[in-house]
């Protein structure tokens, strides 16, 4: 007769027991009985489950310093947990913030997720409570903070051997590009221009090849499109007007057309909601003046169109310079140009001829040398105007709104009695605009609500005493918010405003 040896498995709370059937060592029917492995007959006891779970890996890093607050907050775990009553507890500045904890199918990853959004700059931290392994052993607590500031840097900085002020522009993917001087050619009257992109909000830039992208005299224009593509356009010292398309893997060609401007010549971009590539320029004429035009290419085509004739009145307004183009949510294109007379204006195209928006920009004594335009998510119009008076001896910076028939003060002027460097204007999110200028010896970034407009705290690093510092490019993503560039001695930092 055989006598069998029976398994059966039990799990406790402290204790793995494992019964095992067991032939051969299990012995004869004659063979006496007595205890193995440590344990009755038949019995192997394995030790209890006494090493707690720990943190393998954090996003952010502890004691990361330039966090995005859109980057996800998760912790990946040496193995499966549970999560008790209060797993977490996040923190900004030391102030609680409401957040939910969630496992991943496998319970090996934990997500928080703010029920609100974070305050910037703020030192964020996270303390673990309830949380434990299969076996009822409590997570190892280590500290786990990180700073978000309100500008996070976006690679790092690079020689700018072009242009004080070299154009950027955001796409899909968090994608941001910047064109500027080829490094070490910083002597050439015509820069031989570079692309260089991030691909991320931490990730370093990464230069494309310059094959084929020209040299430019003034800064160009650089713009992503909703595919991600990137256009750019410039006017060379000849007169030139470029406009190209950038292709992964084959570089840059051109978009059709043979258009003159002037050298120092103006030129923009913008396309709508259907695709339609604007351009806008200053067209050179034979008696040594110049027009503002707008040409159009429909997504597909490699041909211009001329929108109507000059925007400009070609009669009475010759010596007209671009400042601003752009594109409401409706589809409606506006341009500013300044006259010979340094008046700004603005026109509107009606689908057949460039209509007047309101009276000149400027009253009487004074200059517009600067404009930007844009519009909010009310397609309400505004323009961001550098004046000075006929003496060029004062300035001053001033938002105007258009309210149907006339340009009305917007807010109190943001500067008084110094000289900005380029402007930029823009819709940013939640029906606001965003204004950048540099006025010496720091940035000036603002936000433009319905009332009126508050100044945004530039970055730390933005500020230069012996007057060296200019704005560089700013440009808004796909979500609405800021990215910004600033020339130092031929240095240039981008940043994105963390919201």
């Amino acid at each position: 007769m055989m006598n069998a040896c029976v398994g059966v498995s039990v799990l406790g709370a402290t204790a793995l027991l494992v019964f095992a059937v067991v032939t051969s060592s299990c012995g004869s029917d004659d063979a006496p009985a007595g205890p193995r492995d440590g344990g009755p007959d038949g019995i192997v006891v394995q030790p209890p489950d006494t090493v707690p779970p720990e943190i393998r890996f954090r996003m952010p890093a502890d004691a990361e310093e330039q966090v995005w607050v859109r980057n996800p907050i998760r912790a990946v775990f040496s193995e499966p947990v549970k999560l008790g009553k209060d797993p977490i507890t996040l923190l900004a500045n030391g102030i609680p913030i409401p957040a939910s904890a969630s496992l991943s199918d496998d319970a090996n990853v934990l997500t928080i997720v703010p029920k609100s959004e974070l305050p910037v700059p703020a030192t964020v931290s996270v303390s673990f409570g309830d949380i434990e392994d299969l076996h009822g052993n409590a997570l190892v607590k280590r500290p786990w903070s990180w700073k978000a500031p309100l500008w996070v840097r976006v690679g790092d900085p690079l020689k700018n051997d072009g242009f004080k002020s070299p154009p950027l522009a955001a796409g899909p993917g968090e994608r941001i590009s910047v064109l500027m001087g080829v490094p070490g050619r910083e002597g050439d009257l015509d820069p031989p221009l570079s692309l260089w992109s991030s691909e991320r909000t931490t990730s370093p830039w990464r230069q494309s090849p310059a094959d084929g992208i020209g040299a430019s005299s003034e800064p160009p224009t650089l713009l992503i499109d909703k595919d991600g593509v990137r256009l750019m356009s410039h006017v060379t010292s000849d007169g030139a007007v470029i406009v190209k398309r950038y292709t992964e893997g084959r570089g840059w060609s051109d978009i059709g057309g043979d258009f003159r401007s002037v050298q120092s010549g103006s030129t923009a971009l913008a396309v709508d909601a259907d695709g339609i590539l604007f351009l806008a320029y200053d067209e050179s004429l034979a008696d040594d003046e110049t027009n503002v035009v707008v040409r159009t290419l429909p997504r597909g085509a490699t041909s211009w169109s001329s929108l109507g004739k000059s925007v400009n009145d070609s009669s009475t307004e010759k010596g007209a310079r671009l400042r601003s183009l752009t594109i409401d949510k409706n589809g409606k294109v506006y341009v500013a140009f300044r006259s010979k007379t340094l008046d700004g204006h603005v026109r509107s195209w009606s689908g057949t001829a460039w209509i007047p928006v309101g009276m000149p920009l400027n009253g009487g004594g004074e200059s517009a040398l600067e404009t930007s335009i844009a519009t909010n998510d009310d397609a309400t119009l505004f323009a961001l105007v550098s004046f000075s008076d006929r003496n060029l001896a004062r300035w001053w910076t001033r938002i105007l709104r258009f309210d149907g028939n006339n340009w009305t003060n917007h807010g109190p002027d943001i500067t008084r009695g110094a000289q900005v460097g380029s402007l930029f204007f823009a819709p940013m999110r939640g029906n606001r605009l965003f204004a950048y200028m540099s006025v010496n010896p720091e940035l000036a970034p603002i936000e433009v609500n319905s009332s009126g407009w508050v100044s945004i705290r530039p970055p730390a690093a933005a500020t230069s005493p012996d007057g060296r510092l200019a704005a560089g490019g700013a440009t808004i993503d796909p979500e609405g918010v800021p990215v910004i560039g600033w020339a130092d001695n031929g240095i240039l930092s981008v940043a994105r405003l963390n919201r």
